[in-house]
Order: C-alpha cells, then sequence, then structure tokens
C-alpha cells in the first residue's frame, strides 16, 4: 500500500491518497479537485472520505467522485 500526502487549497488542508493494487482511498478532497484527478489517475477509487464537513475538507468532493 502507498500513501501520499497533497496539500491543497488556500489554506492548505491535507488531502490523502491510498492506494493498494491500483484501488484507491481519497481522504477530504477540499479543494483543487484537477490536482486530485491527476494524482488518483491509473486507479479505481472505491472510496472517499470526509473526516467532517468543513468546506475545506469536502469542496472539490463533487468533481473528485
Amino acid at each position: 500500500m502507498t500513501m501520499e500526502r497533497l496539500i491543497i487549497g488556500s489554506l492548505q488542508t491535507n488531502c490523502y491518497i491510498l492506494e493498494s493494487n491500483t484501488i484507491g482511498l481519497v481522504i477530504d478532497p477540499g479543494a483543487e479537485p484537477e490536482k486530485i484527478i491527476r494524482a488518483v489517475s491509473g486507479f479505481k477509487i472505491k472510496l472517499i472520505l470526509a473526516t467532517h464537513r468543513h468546506y475545506d475538507h469536502i469542496d472539490a468532493l463533487t468533481e473528485v467522485k
């Protein structure tokens, strides 16, 4: 399993990408959907997790899913 941390948005929020055997998980897609989508290209995303509902953790949710 691999994990990548992306620092995204004006608040510099952490977004995590976990991947194993081309299956992926995204945690807290708060901003910059293009950056997140590039990071998961080639993965089949099985789950997107938001740790809480603040905008800096969910704003890119619709675009990423």
